[in-house]
């Protein structure tokens, strides 16, 4: 039998083997590791889009936190201020605003050269009118 497998391989050549050989099997695993290698990249990719999203939106939450805490802050200094502010608004309106419109007035009709001294003047004047105010007013004011 050995002997006319030898004849047949000499006329024809060798004789084949139709079982898968070993390139065959190499190739196969290839594009599979290949395949494989793409799919990771790709959940990868999904992940990391995923994740930037999810971190795009913490950002902006944390944005709308510091706008809102800024804003609420800003009014309670105003809250604050108006209040501080009041006391010493009302001193100048019982004081002041009175006598400073009144020689404004008269600086616009008179129209001196010199209306800063003429206003001096007057307020000078005008000030021996006033009553001295309670010290414990300017108190007040050193603490706002």
């Amino acid at each position: 039998m050995w002997e006319s497998v030898k004849i047949y391989t000499e006329r024809i050549e060798r004789p084949r083997n139709f079982l898968s050989n070993d390139t065959e099997k190499e190739t196969k695993r290839r594009i599979l590791v290949e395949q494989q290698i793409r799919a990771q990249e790709l959940v990868s990719m999904m992940r990391d889009q995923m994740e930037q999203g999810v971190e795009n939106q913490l950002k902006q939450q944390k944005e709308a936190q510091v706008k809102a805490s800024q804003a609420a802050t800003r009014e309670r200094q105003k809250e604050e201020l108006d209040q501080n502010s009041l006391r010493l608004r009302e001193y100048l309106s019982a004081n002041l605003v009175d006598f400073l419109t009144e020689g404004l007035v008269e600086v616009c009709c008179k129209q001196p050269e010199d209306p800063i001294d003429t206003l001096a003047e007057f307020l000078f004047k005008r000030s021996l009118d006033v009553a001295c105010p309670d010290p414990s007013v300017f108190e007040s004011f050193d603490e706002v």
